[in-house]
């Protein structure tokens, strides 16, 4: 059998005591079988010494390994922040309001043309929604493009935490309000809000390949707040 094996070190900075360590290291082992079994990967995953982790992906297919390495490196933060309504005027102007930051977006194009656009968009998730509340995703085609999107659904205090933020930021007169969706620190999408949004379901849209929309989806529904990277790759 012939693949890939990457070395995962934890970051242990930012962790407390050894019991905290080892805790974190079994939570990331398993969080990382579940990502690779969902898209169907042949792996295994055994803990080394220095709060490390052993992935070996077995070799299935062309690009497969590539696919492995994207799963098992991507944090899975994903933050709902809430762009600046002057967006649009104070980016042209190059000035950043205090507790904002400016985050680049390269929406899909039916021409494959590649654009970005510039949000100023607050630094903290609203009201701390993340993504520790996404509780399922699927992916879908949307109706319209046929482009892959990724639908996530909210557990019952995201739902709430959701409801609450497009209620206090819905339309007001002629003032509207954009809801950035921030993962890894890129901005993925930034719908505007038009109206309170109950039962907690959203989208997430780009130019994904299906394949690419199955591990985004994969990733959020298993994501890791301890920061971790990949220290060492070599075949087998």
């Amino acid at each position: 059998m012939h693949g890939m094996a990457y070395t995962v070190a934890l970051d242990t900075n930012k962790i407390g005591s050894v019991a905290e360590t080892q805790e974190h290291l079994a939570r990331t082992r398993d969080v990382l079988h579940k990502r690779l079994r969902k898209m169907g990967i042949h792996h295994s995953i055994e803990p080394q010494a220095n709060a490390r982790l052993l992935v070996r992906v077995a070799q299935a297919g062309s690009g497969e390994p590539d696919l492995a390495r994207r799963i098992i490196s991507e944090k899975g933060l994903i933050e709902f922040r809430i762009v600046h309504t002057n967006s649009a005027s104070l980016v042209k102007e190059g000035l950043v309001e205090s507790g904002y930051e400016v985050i680049e977006e390269r929406p899909a194009r039916p021409d494959k043309k590649q654009t970005v656009n510039h949000h100023l968009v607050k630094k903290e998730p609203e009201r701390g929604l993340t993504g520790k509340y996404i509780k399922r995703t699927a992916v879908t085609r949307n109706q319209l493009t046929g482009h892959p999107e990724v639908i996530f659904e909210f557990d019952s205090k995201g739902a709430r935490l959701f409801e609450e933020i497009t209620d206090q930021y819905k339309p007001r007169g002629t003032v509207y309000h954009q809801l950035a969706i921030v993962l890894n620190g890129r901005l993925y999408s930034a719908p505007r809000i038009n109206d309170v949004v109950r039962g907690g379901r959203g989208v997430m849209t780009g130019a994904f390949s299906v394949q690419e929309a199955m591990a985004l989806a994969s990733v959020l529904e298993n994501p890791l707040e301890v920061p971790y990277s990949i220290v060492d790759e070599k075949t087998f």
